[in-house]
């Protein structure tokens, strides 16, 4: 039995380190503190980490600069342009680029050394991609044990997602290697309590900050850290504690307020807004079925009320003098009812992840007892009830007719979508690999987890992953899996975590007649054989794009090969650079330039005479300037509307005007337009879709 300790992190964290043998169902007494220290690297595991760290490099150094620049890559390009030209990152109109700072200078090295190009503004984040893998390894081993870091950490070297991302020159691969260093650091100093991690991690979650505003999860991982943790002097380690947490905070809210657009006709707001956005509080919880009760049934909503409150009260008055139930847990109680009311049940849900997380598998006790018990069915009577008055009443709140499917998608969303249940991403892009982490979550919690009182680390590898993903819930509805990247490696340890010990049960039921070959497969010498077989033999069949043959085919990516588009957007890659080399080598001076993509061209032309967009995206990225709009990255005058378009050409009716579409949007318009003038279309770019045209009264 897993005994009580008084440092519940600290003792988390140590004493649920793996002994030598790899296993990591021993048992520790009480009091005993395996510091992280202890907890030694063989020179096969070493050669073990040297040689995933070079296999996810192999994956993710070729080839860097064949494809084009696309999606934001443009904004590090342009950024890094001008930190060779003055020396700071800013854009063709003057705006300055201090979103992810460490990058854009890391990335200028890069460029000062090889020369501005794709690959230079690239090989920053592809050596970082790489380097995650042992920094990813390094806190996997300590929290789950030898064989789930080392399938996890393989997984990570095969996910065509994460070689994808480090592929990209932007700041995203930088910022997961950061956040995880951030966390291994923090750890660290906590277990061995030694001041040098601590202001490591102080300094390393600092550039975490300032290289992505989701760095501010940071923020949150050292308050809790802290708050939970209990040193030798309780006073002084956590004031300091809360005053690093702080510092980060205030940090992140001033790299906020510089990233705001400094253009004319643009607010940015004071530290006060930048604070503000920290709280990721953006999104409210869908009301639209709650409203149309009160107004439509206000006196049936009454009765709703007085009906329930009449259940809690006769519940309370026959379980809790007998019973002595704690106040907290009538609270808690009474809370999840009142949520129920006000139809919040993703709230609901997030309390009860609390609650298998403080109480573990102490939890089905509870909901065994003849209190808790008839507690739920209230609470489960109360959702029957919002979801039944959602298909017979509601049925979506508008005139459009919708099936019954439809009807009932959106009766749950107004039920849980608050907070957000963003591991819905995660279920659209990996559906096997997520139901294995929900079945492992929910066995672990229920059948493993001691609660509060345990000594074993696995808390942190669960709460890693659900707990920020839980609070992006209560930013927006909806987010773009790409911005759940710092959770991402505790998704895949979870759902390595869960593989092995099915394995792991296996293996007993082997040992049983095969003892020999179950001491092998349990000591440290098996851990690479055994992670490569599970690998090899049983991952693929279970997960998707975490396998060498999609790693590869992602680092040898051409124009036309397709790409799931919920790692980046774009369903295949787009081809802005052969266009825009194309225009350049027959650009004339007195010719305009047209581009549907104004940075991307801007680059490769040098010039962007005008931007011809949506009306959508104007608004979001343009600034009105003496009746005109103009774009805020390279301040070319905006073109929204076919009408406004002719209107150009009749302008330039002496001149040659040169036009290149778009693969990353459609067009605004029919192409190519109706005009006088002879519209030709010039070129087509590698993707088949990128095009250039050209209006020429001479031709």
């Amino acid at each position: 039995m897993i005994t009580n300790h008084t440092k519940p992190l600290r003792s988390a964290i140590a004493v649920g380190a793996v002994s030598s043998s790899g296993a990591f169902s021993q048992v520790y007494p009480r009091g005993s503190l395996l510091s992280w220290t202890q907890t030694s690297v063989t020179n096969w595991e070493l050669i073990h980490i040297l040689v995933m760290t070079a296999v996810a490099g192999w994956l993710r150094l070729p080839d860097l600069g064949t494809l084009s620049l696309y999606g934001d890559e443009d904004y590090t390009i342009l950024a890094v342009q001008a930190i060779l030209t003055d020396g700071f990152p800013h854009m063709p109109s003057g705006m300055g680029y201090w979103r992810a700072i460490p990058y854009s200078y890391i990335a200028a090295a890069s460029s000062w050394w090889f020369g501005l190009s794709a690959f230079s503004i690239r090989l920053p984040s592809a050596i970082f991609g790489a380097l995650t893998v042992p920094v990813f390894y390094a806190i996997a081993r300590r929290l789950t044990g030898a064989h789930p870091a080392a399938l996890a950490s393989w997984l990570l070297v095969f996910s065509a997602w994460h070689v994808d991302v480090s592929r990209e020159g932007r700041m995203y691969a930088m910022f997961l290697a950061f956040f995880l260093l951030s966390i291994f650091y923090l750890l660290k100093g906590l277990t061995e309590d030694r001041t040098m991690y601590k202001v490591l991690a102080f300094f390393v979650s600092s550039v975490t900050v300032t290289l992505h505003h989701l760095g501010s999860l940071v923020c949150g991982i050292w308050l809790i850290a802290f708050l939970i943790h209990i040193p030798t002097r309780p006073r002084f380690t956590r004031f300091t504690g809360a005053a690093a947490a702080t510092g980060l905070l205030g940090l992140s809210s001033i790299h906020n307020r510089l990233i705001t657009f400094d253009v004319p006709g643009k607010d940015r707001g004071g530290m006060t807004s930048g604070l503000l956005s920290l709280l990721h509080l953006d999104y409210a919880p869908k009301t639209e079925m709650l409203l149309h009760f009160l107004d439509h049934h206000a006196v049936g909503y009454a009765c709703l009320v007085i009906l329930v409150v009449a259940f809690a009260i006769y519940v309370l008055k026959i379980h809790r003098p007998t019973n002595g139930i704690p106040p907290e847990l009538t609270i808690g109680l009474l809370g999840v009812l009142t949520l129920a009311l006000l139809n919040l049940f993703g709230l609901i849900l997030l309390i009860s992840l609390i609650a298998v997380f403080w109480y573990g598998r102490q939890v089905w006790d509870l909901v065994r007892s003849a209190y808790v018990s008839r507690m739920a069915a209230i609470t489960v009577a109360m959702a029957i009830f919002w979801i039944g008055y959602g298909l017979f009443f509601w049925q979506g709140g508008g005139n459009e007719l919708l099936s019954w499917v439809d009807i009932t998608k959106k009766a749950l969303k107004q039920s849980v979508y608050y907070p957000s249940l963003h591991v819905a991403a995660y279920a659209s892009a990996f559906p096997v690999m997520t139901m294995i982490v929900l079945a492992g979550t929910l066995f672990w919690g229920l059948a493993f987890h001691e609660g509060r009182s345990s000594s074993r680390p696995e808390p942190i590898m669960f709460g890693l992953f659900w707990f920020p993903l839980m609070a992006l819930g209560f930013k927006k509805e909806w987010i773009y899996l790409r911005y759940t990247i710092m959770v991402y490696p505790f998704y895949v340890l979870i759902f390595s975590w869960t593989i092995i010990r099915v394995v792991e049960r296996l293996r007993d039921l082997w040992t049983s007649s095969h003892g020999t070959i179950g001491q092998w497969l349990a000591a440290d010498r098996g851990v690479l054989p055994v992670s490569l077989i599970v690998l090899l033999l049983v991952v693929p069949v279970i997960n998707e794009e975490h396998g060498l043959a999609d790693a590869y085919d992602t680092s040898h990516l051409g124009y036309t090969q397709e790409i799931d588009a919920s790692w980046h957007g774009f369903p295949f890659h787009p081809d802005h650079e052969s266009a825009g080399i194309f225009v350049k080598s027959q650009l004339g001076v007195a010719d305009i330039v047209i581009a549907m993509d104004v940075c991307q061209q801007h680059y490769y032309i040098g010039r962007v005479d005008y931007w011809l967009t949506s009306l959508e995206n104007r608004n979001a990225f343009g600034y009105l300037k003496e009746g005109r709009w103009y774009d805020i990255y390279t301040a070319s005058p905006v073109l929204t509307t076919e009408e406004e378009l002719e209107g150009l050409l009749n302008r330039y009716a002496g001149r040659r005007v040169w036009l290149i579409t778009s693969a990353e949007s459609s067009p605004p318009f029919s192409m190519p337009i109706t005009t006088t003038r002879l519209s030709e279309e010039r070129f087509i770019g590698r993707d088949g879709q990128t095009r250039v045209f050209v209006f020429d009264a001479r031709a």
